[in-house]
Protein backbone atom coordinates (compact mmCIF):
# COMPACT_ATOMS: atom_id res chain seq x y z
CA UNK A 1 0.00 0.00 0.00
CA UNK A 2 1.24 3.48 -1.20
CA UNK A 3 0.65 6.72 0.88
CA UNK A 4 -0.25 9.52 -1.40
CA UNK A 5 0.85 12.53 0.02
CA UNK A 6 -1.48 14.77 -1.38
CA UNK A 7 -4.48 12.17 -0.23
CA UNK A 8 -3.17 12.00 3.19
CA UNK A 9 -4.92 13.79 5.58
CA UNK A 10 -3.15 14.88 7.89
CA UNK A 11 -0.51 16.16 5.82
CA UNK A 12 -2.60 17.68 3.40
CA UNK A 13 -4.37 19.36 6.21
CA UNK A 14 -0.67 21.01 7.19
CA UNK A 15 -0.51 22.40 4.42
CA UNK A 16 -3.81 23.57 4.36
CA UNK A 17 -3.11 25.61 7.34
CA UNK A 18 -1.95 29.58 7.10
CA UNK A 19 1.56 30.14 8.51
CA UNK A 20 0.18 32.26 11.09
CA UNK A 21 -1.76 29.39 12.94
CA UNK A 22 1.52 27.00 12.33
CA UNK A 23 4.39 29.87 13.86
CA UNK A 24 2.82 30.15 17.51
CA UNK A 25 2.85 26.12 17.59
CA UNK A 26 6.37 25.98 16.23
CA UNK A 27 7.57 28.64 19.04
CA UNK A 28 5.66 27.12 22.11
CA UNK A 29 7.83 23.89 21.12
CA UNK A 30 11.25 25.80 21.01
CA UNK A 31 9.64 27.78 24.08
CA UNK A 32 12.65 27.72 26.26
CA UNK A 33 15.27 29.30 23.73
CA UNK A 34 13.13 32.01 23.13
CA UNK A 35 12.37 32.92 26.44
CA UNK A 36 16.54 32.75 26.67
CA UNK A 37 16.65 35.66 23.87
CA UNK A 38 13.59 37.32 25.75
CA UNK A 39 15.89 37.76 29.02
CA UNK A 40 18.84 38.63 26.74
CA UNK A 41 16.67 41.71 24.81
CA UNK A 42 15.42 42.86 28.14
CA UNK A 43 18.06 42.35 30.35
CA UNK A 44 20.10 45.08 28.64
CA UNK A 45 16.68 47.37 28.09
CA UNK A 46 15.18 47.03 31.59
CA UNK A 47 16.60 51.09 32.38
CA UNK A 48 14.76 52.12 29.82
CA UNK A 49 11.74 50.13 30.34
CA UNK A 50 11.27 50.75 33.99
CA UNK A 51 11.47 54.62 32.85
CA UNK A 52 8.53 53.95 30.35
CA UNK A 53 6.22 52.06 32.99
CA UNK A 54 6.65 54.65 35.45
CA UNK A 55 5.88 57.37 33.02
CA UNK A 56 2.89 55.52 31.80
CA UNK A 57 1.53 54.52 34.91
CA UNK A 58 2.50 58.53 36.35
CA UNK A 59 0.18 59.70 33.07
CA UNK A 60 -2.77 57.10 33.79
CA UNK A 61 -2.85 58.62 37.41
CA UNK A 62 -2.46 61.61 36.31
CA UNK A 63 -5.69 61.74 33.92
CA UNK A 64 -7.72 59.93 36.36
CA UNK A 65 -7.44 62.04 39.49
CA UNK A 66 -6.30 65.21 38.06
CA UNK A 67 -8.01 65.58 34.69
CA UNK A 68 -10.73 63.26 36.80
CA UNK A 69 -11.46 61.17 33.58
CA UNK A 70 -11.56 57.67 33.09
CA UNK A 71 -14.63 55.01 35.61
CA UNK A 72 -14.36 53.17 38.86
CA UNK A 73 -13.33 49.94 36.25
CA UNK A 74 -10.00 51.76 34.83
CA UNK A 75 -9.49 53.16 38.28
CA UNK A 76 -8.85 49.72 39.66
CA UNK A 77 -7.49 48.23 36.69
CA UNK A 78 -4.71 51.20 36.95
CA UNK A 79 -4.02 50.16 40.78
CA UNK A 80 -3.64 47.04 40.04
CA UNK A 81 -1.05 47.73 37.09
CA UNK A 82 0.50 50.17 39.58
CA UNK A 83 0.47 47.01 42.55
CA UNK A 84 1.82 44.80 40.33
CA UNK A 85 4.28 46.63 38.16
Amino acid sequence: MVLNVKESGLIGGLFALPWCCISPGIFSVIGLAGMDLSRQVTGNLSPILLVMSLFFLGRVHFLLYVKAQGSRTSAVVTWVSTLLG
